[in-house]
């Protein structure tokens, strides 16, 4: 089976707990973003679907909104490194370069979307990610009454070893050429014992701050250090 088969059937699966558990209350569109790959015709005699993006519609009663990306890296960077890209020190496991590729579309491309503009808040979720039980809020409401600018569901207080980089220090020292102190976590904790991370995969974000000018000038200036690459820096 192709690699990108099994994300497409993973899609599949996962759609239907999504409308069971929440969706089929709500009618929220879903968006999926998606290789060119998933326009390829299925060759399995037994199966209605045309394509893949056709397998993943007919397995859903949402409306789905699907948008194409390439993912890939910035062109200094394969100018630099070439197409296998600069060597990682995150030893927690090793990851395949498509995973990094992956983690670059949400720490930098995703807030790009054309598609995401009229949105007001947007729940990211990986297409491997099912609901296993019925959410009790809509947590696009609990968002919007709390003017909250995002939303998690875990967080971490330990990092994995050399795949978080200096990005902290780097960032505070952003912040700081900018006039201002980032003060997140402190809202969580401020102890030793207090959260380091986020953890990514399911997200509820306020499009409108992600897509202001100065959060879109950090994530350049993010995405132009490669940490995506060099760390495996994810989005949280």
């Amino acid at each position: 089976m192709h690699g990108e088969a099994k994300f497409a059937l993973e899609l599949a699966e996962t759609l239907p707990a999504l409308d069971r558990y929440f969706n089929d209350r709500y009618h929220y569109p879903v968006v999926v973003f998606h290789s060119p790959w998933f326009s390829n015709p299925i060759k399995c005699r037994d199966s209605p679907a045309t394509n893949y993006l056709d397998l993943v519609n007919r397995s859903t009663t949402s409306t789905l909104i699907f948008e194409e990306v390439s993912l890939d890296f910035r062109p200094e960077m394969k100018a630099r490194y070439g197409v296998t890209g600069p060597k990682s020190t995150c030893t927690f496991r090793k990851y395949s370069l498509q995973y990094y590729h992956m983690c670059r579309f949400f720490d930098y491309l995703i807030f790009h979307s054309a598609t995401l503009k009229q949105f007001e808040y947007v729940w990211r979720m990986d297409g491997n990610i099912a609901l296993a039980k019925p959410l009790t809020c809509d947590p696009f409401l609990v968002m919007r009454k709390a003017n909250a600018i995002f939303g998690f569901y875990r967080w971490e207080y330990q990092e994995p070893k050399g795949c978080m980089g200096p990005i902290r220090e780097w960032g505070f020292a952003y912040a700081t050429s900018r006039n201002f102190t980032p003060a997140h976590l402190d809202r969580i904790g401020s102890s030793e014992r207090a959260p380091r991370l986020y953890l990514g995969a399911w997200g509820v974000f306020k499009w409108s701050f992600f897509a202001s000018r100065s959060f879109q000038d950090f994530i350049e200036s993010v995405d132009q250090k490669g940490f995506v690459y060099r760390y495996r820096l994810g989005e949280q």
